[in-house]
């Protein structure tokens, strides 16, 4: 295998062995930490979201995957209409991007085109601050992008209150995946 394509699995456990949430200044640490043999680490979690109902669509209930900045670089997924997201949407920002699905572009909206730059409506579970705010969409990926679990709905960029990103002890990503830079190799 090319050691330059490589993904790992970065965990974190307790005292007691349980794999833990990582928080957001554990990512930036270990991403940060001389040497690095990663070329870019990832984090990421599986979350339950809300659509809220449209003009002519019901509210719906969506598989989300909230990420970190370089979860796309991590796994090159690109995006088959309009864009990634740039820094400006992560942390405590308060600017809300979403990307869609390929397939749940096609279900819901129809493929039409337009969606991108449009807002939706969406529900987030209280860890990330609950309630109901507006999310621009700004891609669709494309398709048949695999993200850990067969059906997911949207990617949303991991925000949340300003102190539970600088909170230490305030798991955000359940889990964390590294690719190697070129040339390493997992002893490194």
């Amino acid at each position: 295998a090319d050691p330059s394509k490589s993904t790992f699995n970065i965990e974190v456990k307790t005292e007691n062995g349980q794999r833990r949430w990582l928080s957001w200044l554990e990512l930036a640490s270990i991403t940060a930490s001389p040497p690095n043999p990663f070329a870019s680490i990832a984090g990421f979690t599986a979350a339950d979201f809300n659509v809220l109902a449209e003009p002519g669509l019901p509210p719906e209930p969506l598989a989300a995957t909230v990420v970190s900045p370089a979860f796309f670089a991590t796994f090159g997924i690109n995006v088959a209409l309009g864009r990634l997201p740039d820094a400006d949407a992560y942390g405590a920002s308060r600017d809300r991007v979403v990307l869609l699905s390929h397939e749940f572009w096609r279900r819901r909206y129809r493929g039409d085109e337009s969606i991108v730059g449009r807002s939706i409506r969406l529900s987030r579970p209280e860890y990330l601050g609950g309630g109901d705010d507006g999310y621009r969409v700004i891609g669709v990926l494309e398709r048949d992008t695999w993200l850990f679990w067969k059906d997911f709905d949207v990617v949303v960029p991991m925000q949340a209150e300003l102190a539970r990103v600088n909170d230490p002890s305030s798991g955000l990503f359940e889990r964390a995946v590294a690719r190697t830079a070129g040339g390493a190799d997992i002893a490194q």
